[in-house]
């Protein structure tokens, strides 16, 4: 959470770059914070050559 607070990481695959945890555990775990209302997931952030990832804030 913290990672995206501090705006160093806005979506899910910087989030698994960053925390060194695979792309499917923090998959989940986004999932899990979206349900409990702590995460949203915003309109797609700029590509990077491929799909264009969802943004996630508080």
């Amino acid at each position: 959470m913290r990672l995206v607070a501090t705006g160093r990481a806005e979506s899910r695959a910087e989030l698994a770059r960053l925390s060194g945890l695979a792309a499917s555990s923090v998959s989940l775990r986004v999932e899990q914070l979206i349900a409990a209302g702590l995460f949203a997931e915003e309109g797609a952030g700029a590509s990077r050559g491929g799909r264009r990832p969802r943004r996630l804030r508080l």
